[in-house]
């Protein structure tokens, strides 16, 4: 991402692609969220996350399936 202040690698992956191969290497996953934005009133940029339903955010918590 070459907006940031230090340059980031990003490589877009489907998440099913993502979670088989944790799942092919033997991890489960046991919690998943999606915490929506909290915003102080509505934006008036129509690309702003407080105009959509999908969450800007998901976390996968991942853990070895036998332990």
């Amino acid at each position: 991402i070459s907006t940031q202040p230090v340059q980031q690698y990003y490589w877009h992956r489907p998440l099913s692609v993502l979670l088989n191969s944790a799942f092919t290497n033997g991890l489960v996953l046991d919690r998943l969220e999606e915490p929506p934005l909290k915003t102080e009133s509505p934006s008036k940029n129509a690309f702003d996350w407080s105009n959509y339903d999908m969450p800007p955010l998901l976390f996968a918590r991942l853990r070895p399936a036998h332990g």
